[in-house]
């Protein structure tokens, strides 16, 4: 039964979550996502992100939507979703309270004492690990979709450690930009409902078919040419590198490659690089930049 289940989950998770929210969040997810499945790996991080952005520490916030969702996934009314974010709630809290009481009595006693001080000295390394722990569970597709979201984690990494804004300065940061595309996404709205734009611009995702010579697959770029269809460029030899890693190479075989691709004209070099990808043939480590420079002068002329 849900219920039992969840109180026992964050029984669990209150009596083994040192280190607070953010090291709970490990076993939160190995719970509630992998073994139970009572949210999917995105409601999850939209979870994290909710109690990120709310008052209140991230493990107790995290307990509250995640009981609701929970209960609410498996059926039940919202006023039973309601019970289970109390349930969950009160779960989480019930174990910390009661071994705080108890702690704040002994330590007090014996907090000089050595045996403590080396447990301490144990928990606070384990609890460090336990907080990156989360941070890299939270390091995935669902979250860095695309180059745009490396950009925004580096800015937000950056702007925070380095310069030391303030976390509810880029929570406010990150509120406005979102409200910026929102208004701009209505604009563009009201403008097609107007006749002013007969339908929103179309955005283009790198798919399966990206290059894969660079980070940032960009389709006008590398891949002017998209067709499926083998083209040759006068390079079948090349053909004996199928399979062959990209830094292994000598080089000779770097100088092959060179020749080639220096005897295209600057509008067949990306359609010989979708030739390449077609075929199995990974372009040389040594030769991507100055591919990436010639096709970059070409779009930008």
């Amino acid at each position: 039964m849900i219920w039992l289940q969840l109180l026992y989950v964050y029984l669990k998770i209150g009596i083994l979550g040192f280190g607070g929210g953010y090291a709970m969040l490990s076993l939160i997810q190995a719970d509630v996502v992998d073994r139970y499945g009572w949210i999917s790996l995105q409601e999850f991080t939209d979870i994290v992100a909710i109690s990120q952005m709310t008052p209140g520490p991230i493990g107790i916030n995290s307990a509250t939507y995640i009981g609701y969702t929970a209960v609410h996934n498996a059926g039940y009314s919202e006023t039973m979703s309601i019970l289970g974010s109390c349930l969950t709630t009160f779960a989480v809290c019930l174990p910390s309270f009661i071994l705080v009481l108890l702690i704040s009595y002994f330590f007090a006693k014996f907090r000089n004492n050595k045996y403590v001080e080396a447990a301490f000295l144990g928990l606070r390394p384990a609890t460090v690990g336990l907080i990156a722990a989360a941070a890299l569970l939270l390091m995935n597709k669902e979250n860095f979709i695309d180059y745009k979201s490396f950009l925004i984690f580096g800015a937000a990494f950056i702007l925070t450690w380095k310069f030391k804004i303030h976390p509810i300065l880029m929570i406010i940061l990150a509120g406005i930009a979102m409200t910026v595309g929102v208004l701009h996404n209505r604009q563009i709205q009201k403008k097609i409902e107007s006749g002013e734009l007969k339908a929103a611009p179309e955005i283009v995702e790198a798919d399966a078919e990206c290059c894969g010579q660079h980070e940032i697959c960009e389709k006008e770029s590398l891949l002017a040419a998209v067709s499926k269809k083998i083209e040759y460029y006068d390079d079948e030899e090349l053909d004996r590198f199928r399979g062959r890693p990209s830094n292994g190479y000598n080089e000779e075989e770097v100088e092959e490659f060179r020749e080639i691709m220096y005897t295209c004209k600057e509008d067949e070099v990306a359609g010989w690089s979708r030739s390449l990808q077609l075929r199995g043939i990974e372009l040389p480590d040594e030769l991507k930049d100055e591919l990436f420079l010639i096709v970059g002068e070409r779009r930008f002329k």
